[in-house]
């Protein structure tokens, strides 16, 4: 969603712009709504090393058209090899105490020990950002409303309802005993 918002706003202009993210955002919530089911299908017929051949070269196709895509570059390269570290370590802390919470406990040492590391690695990361020549994040972009409402919106359509979209559907199928969704449930890939 991020590199699909910036391409549109590179590419289009005034109202074209609306509609194109108008489109994009359509598209993904039909896909996250409807996705689940011709995945199904399309497991039940070709088996899962089938459909994987068939998302394959979907992603080439898509692949092909973006060379189309105008390219933009920066007059010079820059990278904030720190902050690039420090973001990435963050998440990373925070991920483990999220996935180790349920089966350690929210109160276990470790889990307090990397939410803890997280925080401060955010915090750093957050200072950096404002000395950076070259930000991962500009601290600027936090104060344009276009990009704070593009970003929120983003995480609340993963937030809020992502999960249910996707799980929701195969829910059902799995209490009904849908083959390739209990066969995956049940016993896994062959």
């Amino acid at each position: 969603m991020a590199t699909g918002g910036a391409i549109l706003a590179s590419s289009y202009e005034g109202a074209a712009r609306n509609r194109a993210f108008a489109l994009m955002g359509t598209m993904a919530g039909v896909g996250i709504a409807v996705g689940p089911t011709p995945s199904g299908m399309l497991i039940s017929a070709t088996g899962w090393r089938g459909s994987l051949v068939v998302f394959t070269v979907v992603g080439l196709l898509i692949m092909s058209g973006a060379t189309r895509i105008r390219e933009s570059r920066a007059a010079t390269a820059r990278a904030d090899w720190p902050g690039s570290i420090l973001f990435v370590t963050a998440l990373t802390l925070f991920m483990f105490a999220l996935l180790e919470a349920p089966a350690l406990g929210w109160s276990h040492g470790a889990v307090v020990a990397t939410a803890v590391g997280g925080l401060v690695a955010l915090a750093v990361f957050a200072a950096g950002q404002r000395r950076s020549t070259a930000p991962v994040l500009d601290p600027a972009l936090i104060a344009n409303r276009g990009f704070l409402g593009w970003s929120l919106a983003t995480l609340t359509t993963s937030v809020g309802f992502l999960g249910v979209l996707v799980f929701l559907p195969t829910s059902p199928s799995t209490r009904i005993g849908s083959s390739p969704v209990r066969r995956l449930m049940t016993s896994g890939p062959r």
